[in-house]
């Protein structure tokens, strides 16, 4: 029997790539492009985000006897600045994912959020946004990471209007797996985290219990998808034949069965 595939590990290294895409979308926000047309008439300013900040344009660029061409210019450098943005969101997500290929892909699934406890505390019902909220309130110590997951959480807690009710009692800590060991060493019998599905699934043989995702409304979703390192050399016959089996394997039943004990689930 072929071994098994070492699912903490496979997840730890997802998470950490999780944590490395964030960040350079985080960084994105600080980035900036110039693009000009016209011979400089006009310049057009995007972020790394891909939104357009500010357009000047030349006052001797204005003919209002040839609308026509200033609209042709102005939209010539949009277009150019949005390139730039959008070649440089590349480079850095390109760079947070080790250069992963863009051939062959086979989707994986995708990870949500979910709310977990240490054993012998009374599960909060986080059954519906109304009930989630009602526990945020009530809750004497509320646990989640200041990475990914923890970035969502904080949004999380703004739009069900809870984020100063909260900040008081809760623990930020490094990553997921912290907050686990966190959970798990608790005290207070009115505690709960958050985290990654995968991150409590890894943490259940220790006796840490999913309480459940959180609810549709406010659910969170990161989607993996596998696909061949660029430097697999697809082109010979052999490895062609070897990546696309793998690919077969990867959406099997034996692979998804793994991959939903694992806390990922199918993508719809």
């Amino acid at each position: 029997m072929p071994p098994q595939p070492n699912m903490q590990k496979m997840m730890q290294q997802v998470q950490k790539m999780q944590q490395e895409m964030m960040a350079a979308q985080e960084s994105l926000k600080d980035e900036r492009v110039e693009a000009s047309a016209g011979g400089g008439m006009v310049k057009v300013v995007a972020t790394g985000e891909l939104h357009i900040e500010s357009v000047t344009i030349d006052p001797d660029a204005v003919d209002p006897e040839d609308v026509e061409l200033l609209q042709d210019t102005v939209l010539a450098a949009v277009n150019e600045a949005l390139r730039s943005a959008q070649e440089l969101a590349a480079d850095k997500m390109g760079a947070a994912t080790g250069g992963l290929g863009t051939g062959v892909r086979a989707p994986i699934g995708r990870v949500g959020v979910g709310v977990a406890v240490r054993p012998g505390v009374a599960p909060p019902d986080v059954g519906s946004a109304e009930s989630l909220r009602a526990a945020l309130v009530g809750a004497e110590h509320v646990v989640f990471n200041r990475a990914s997951t923890g970035i969502y959480v904080e949004q999380m807690l703004k739009r069900l209007d809870v984020e100063d009710v909260v900040r008081p009692k809760s623990e930020r800590v490094a990553d997921g797996a912290s907050v686990m060991r966190r959970l798990l060493a608790g005290t207070s019998p009115r505690e709960f985290g958050f985290g990654a599905m995968t991150e409590i699934a890894l943490f259940a043989d220790q006796g840490l219990k999913l309480v459940g995702p959180l609810p549709a409304s406010l659910q969170n979703f990161t989607s993996y998808v596998a696909v061949p390192w660029p430097g697999a050399k697809a082109d010979e016959p052999a490895r062609t034949k070897a990546v696309a089996a793998l690919m077969r394997s990867l959406q099997g039943a034996p692979a998804r069965s793994l991959f939903v004990a694992a806390g990922i689930e199918p993508t719809p």
